[in-house]
């Protein structure tokens, strides 16, 4: 016996045989079903209503029409998709999330079938968050959900994640239990060791959600609404799949009746406030009404072409990426501009998207960037260095010599002072883990090249009677002035910078050995001054080391 009617006596949903068929997982409808088209159950007694609804606790417990689709086609479908998109692995542990409505309940149920008859076994573990928004309503559907997967002989693994307390500035309601769903079934995925969650998002969840987006004015992106598999969160190596999206929900609630399994119906869904609810309950149907029949089927196919040509466009972005990246560091990415630009624009933009994916922590979007913001990163390749973009999220694309960087904002510049002792070492400053000065004394009879030793951007040879002491260290302000070794005079560091071809990104964090007149006597990395320069009279060094963090 897999399944009891409803009794709420102490508080806990328990199932009793049907007299109608039994299906292989469940036998959940009322006696009196033959009688209705619609049914629902309510405490203690089954009523049949006007609409076939009749809400308790916030929510809904309904069995559907009688099916117009077979257990048998919905299963085989959902096999094809599972083979064409290599959703699973044979015998895998998933992750089902189960809220309790009709699709996931559907596919839960697809799930368990395909595995107990053997198609293709998997190995089950039910997950069911708790958003706390429905009051006593939401604990009624972790209670259905933890008697369905028991009675299914599956273990369901709840979480509690209350959303209106850890809603992140600026984010909406279904934004942020959309995020806290993720991170929760990912969780829930690394405690279960399994490297696939499986969610239940349909064919009319693609039409809405493309829909959506269309209204935005949204691009090829856009238009790859929702893809048959990815992974839950950037970098993660769990899989996001979605087994049932060339499956419409007429279709789910038909199986449901077919298999006798009921379901809960979530009231915040018919809130015509939240957008997309409105959608599906004026724009969709008006559409329809207006001759665009089969409307869900047609955007589903638009979303299956543009997933397609965006795959192809992220494995021509895998192909080119090591060629046209010119390095990376904590704050940015940087690329080539000359091999940007014999690409073709789209894939230019691919490349410049999964930077800025990177970046934003955001795999699957690039926040807030509109079409004028790809157009500009495209035009900042034609622009001479220095030109800079502004992009929403804190970024900004830079215009350098002979390449474009793309980062988050820029820290505030370090320039307090730091004491070097000589002989001594300081800690980490700047673009360096430590800067360490010793003191020498030039053997006699040694020649220049044997004082000024081997050539070491690292290391500096300074004529100790030229460096007034203390020494100080610090990175770069403006109006630094530097006189370069063999330069007839001094000049702006700026323009010495510049000249060196330094990125700017790097010039902030370049250190500067200052001494005790307020002179640079050292641009790390790069060069000396020619006032404290070795010569035949030189008698004692300090010699600097700069060790790069």
């Amino acid at each position: 016996m897999l399944f009891q009617a409803p009794s709420w006596k102490s508080g806990i949903l328990r199932m009793q045989p049907s007299r109608q068929r039994a299906s292989p997982f469940t036998s959940w409808l009322p006696a009196n079903l033959k009688e209705a088209e619609t049914t629902e159950w309510a405490p203690e007694r089954c009523t049949n209503t006007e609409n076939g609804v009749t809400p308790y606790d916030g929510g809904t417990i309904m069995s559907a029409r009688f099916p117009e689709h077979t257990g048998e086609d919905i299963s085989r479908r959902v096999l094809e998709a599972i083979s064409e998109y290599e959703l699973f692995a044979p015998g895998e542990r998933v992750v089902v999330g189960l809220s309790g409505g009709p699709d996931s309940v559907a596919l839960l149920h697809v799930l368990l079938e395909l595995t107990r008859s053997g198609a293709f076994p998997l190995d089950l573990v039910a997950a069911h968050m708790n958003h706390s928004l429905r009051r006593g309503a939401a604990d009624a559907d972790q209670r259905f959900c933890e008697e369905m997967a028991a009675q299914c002989g599956l273990r369901c693994v709840t979480r509690a994640i209350p959303v209106q307390s850890n809603r992140e500035k600026g984010e909406s309601v279904e934004q942020a239990a959309r995020r806290l769903r993720y991170d929760s079934l990912l969780r829930v995925a690394g405690t279960e060791r399994a490297a696939t969650v499986a969610v239940a998002h349909h064919a009319d969840d693609v039409a809405e959600t493309l829909l959506l987006r269309m209204l935005r004015g949204c691009g090829l992106y856009g238009l790859a609404a929702v893809a048959p598999a990815r992974p839950v969160q950037s970098g993660s190596d769990v899989s996001l799949v979605r087994p049932l999206l060339h499956l419409q929900k007429r279709e789910l609630v038909d199986y449901l009746c077919g298999m006798d399994v009921p379901y809960r119906i979530d009231s915040s869904n018919a809130d015509i406030q939240y957008r997309r609810n409105d959608l599906r309950a004026h724009l969709i149907p008006a559409l329809q009404e207006a001759g665009c029949s089969g409307l869900t089927a047609r955007l589903s196919r638009i979303n299956s072409l543009a997933c397609a040509a965006r795959y192809r466009l992220e494995t021509l972005a895998d192909a080119h990426w090591e060629r046209v990246l010119c390095g990376r560091d904590a704050r940015g990415v940087s690329f080539y501009a000359d091999r940007l630009l014999d690409l073709s624009p789209p894939l230019r933009t691919a490349l410049f998207r999964r930077a800025i994916q990177g970046l934003s922590g955001r795999e699957h979007c690039a926040p807030g960037l509109q079409r004028e913001h790809w157009r500009g990163l495209d035009a900042m390749l034609r622009r001479p260095p220095g030109a800079a973009l502004s992009l929403p999220g804190k970024l900004t694309a830079r215009r350098e010599h002979g390449s474009i960087y793309i980062f988050c904002a820029e820290q505030e510049r370090h320039t307090d002072s730091v004491p070097l002792p000589v002989p001594g070492r300081s800690g980490p400053v700047g673009a360096y883990q430590r800067i360490s000065a010793v003191v020498k004394t030039i053997p006699a009879g040694a020649g220049l090249p044997d004082i000024a030793g081997e050539q070491d951007p690292f290391t500096a040879r300074l004529d100790a009677d030229h460096v007034p002491l203390p020494l100080k260290l610090r990175t770069r302000r403006a109006g630094d002035r530097f006189h370069p070794l063999g330069a007839p005079g001094g000049r702006k560091l700026k323009r010495f910078l510049i000249d060196r071809k330094i990125p700017l990104r790097e010039r902030d964090r370049m250190v500067l050995v200052i001494d005790a007149r307020g002179r640079i006597v050292w641009v790390a990395g790069e060069e000396i001054a020619d006032f404290c320069k070795l010569t035949t009279a030189s008698e004692d060094i300090i010699e600097l080391h700069a060790t790069p963090g």
